[in-house]
Parts: structure tokens; C-alpha cells; sequence
């Protein structure tokens, strides 16, 4: 593989992780994915040192499991008063099974350690499959991602030009009807024009001037 952007090999950059991961160094494995995933940025890098770091943590996992179902079937076998052979018996076993997982932990690891020195995938089935994409380019995308409210802004922005901003609805002022007043008193006129109440020999309405019919 080529130098990365600081120039050191991305591909001894990949050893080293998985280095670190066989001897049980989470801090130094996290320290190095880290490296990889922020500055280095190199989608092959990010995948192999994600390995190493899944790797690491489901090994760490699997020993707090194991620690935790001996430790109680330790505590069981003194409740129950064992013999102190049971006892014994039940800490070989322990042992046994820890030796085993750390040996294929180790295997894994060289196996990860030897494909990746080639320049090739480490391959570690399922963990490959997760780590999978260019977590770093991801990242940028989400940073570079504009927020709902500057989305909102732009959409109402593009959505109208300046001949189509909108303009505050004109208020339409109701029509008022002029109804006549009705004369108070029977025998006076109304003016059909304003309404006024005339007396019944006007000829023309002294409020408007309009002539009087009838």
C-alpha cells in the first residue's frame, strides 16, 4: 500500500493495530484506529484497524463472560460446601478454557497480521462485514449535512423570486347597505336616495336634495 498522508505505510500502520490487539492492548488499538480514522482517512486503513478494534473488544467481552459464569460456579461449589477437589477441578477448568480462547484470539490475530502485511483484507468474517465503508467520509457527510432549520430556510428561499414574494392578503372591507329608515309616523315621506324622513308635502329632501316621488 502507499504512504499515507503523514507518510508513514498505511499497511504497517494495519500490522501494528493487530500487534497491539494480540497483546492485549485496547488503549494502544483504540490510539491507532483513531489515527487512522481521523487523520489517515484511508478507507482500506479505517477497515482493517476496525477490525482490530471489534477484535479487542469481543475477545475482552468473552473473558468478562467467562470470568463472571466460573467466578459464580466457584462461589456455588463453597455454598454447597464442596470438596476442596471440586474446588480444584473447577479451577483447572477455568484455566483451561481461558488458555483456549486466548489461543485462538492469538491465531486470529496473526492470521489478521499476515493477510494484511500483503496488502490484502483481514477478513475477519463477520467483524470485516461491520466494519465495512468509509466510516471517515461518513462523518464529513454528516458535518457537512445542513441543519432542518438552514433546509427550511433555503427551500422558502428558492421557492419564491423576487417578482413572487408574498404579499400581506388586502383586507376586504364589507359592504354596507343603506337601509331606508322607516317613517315614525304614518303619512311622511322616506327619501329613496338617503333615507331621510320627510314630511308628506316635501318635494325634494333637504339632507341629499334628491326629488321626491309620489
Amino acid at each position: 500500500m502507499n504512504n499515507g498522508k503523514f507518510g508513514l505505510n498505511i499497511t504497517a500502520i494495519a500490522v501494528i493495530a493487530f500487534i497491539f490487539t494480540a497483546l492485549s492492548m485496547p488503549q494502544a488499538v483504540l490510539l491507532v484506529a483513531g489515527f487512522a480514522l481521523l487523520a489517515e482517512r484511508n478507507e482500506w486503513l479505517n477497515k482493517q484497524t476496525i477490525q482490530a478494534l471489534l477484535l479487542t473488544l469481543v475477545y475482552n467481552i468473552l473473558m468478562l463472560v467467562l470470568n463472571f459464569i466460573f467466578s459464580g460456579l466457584m462461589k456455588l461449589l463453597t455454598f454447597v460446601d464442596a470438596s476442596h477437589k471440586a474446588l480444584e477441578n473447577m479451577r483447572n477448568v477455568n484455566n483451561n478454557v481461558t488458555e483456549l480462547v486466548y489461543i485462538a484470539f492469538v491465531v486470529i490475530c496473526i492470521f489478521a497480521i499476515l493477510r494484511t502485511m500483503h496488502g490484502k483484507d483481514a477478513n475477519l468474517l463477520i467483524l470485516s462485514k461491520m466494519s465495512g465503508g468509509n466510516i471517515a467520509e461518513t462523518i464529513e457527510q454528516l458535518q457537512r449535512k445542513p441543519t432542518y432549520a438552514q433546509q427550511q430556510t433555503y427551500a422558502q428561499h428558492q421557492s419564491f423570486t423576487p417578482a413572487q414574494q408574498p404579499t400581506q392578503p388586502q383586507q376586504s372591507v364589507p359592504s354596507t347597505s343603506i337601509t331606508p329608515i322607516q317613517p315614525a309616523v304614518r303619512g311622511m315621506k322616506v327619501c329613496r336616495q338617503c333615507g331621510n324622513s320627510l314630511s308628506a308635502d316635501s318635494r325634494f329632501c333637504v339632507q341629499c336634495g334628491t326629488a321626491v316621488i309620489g
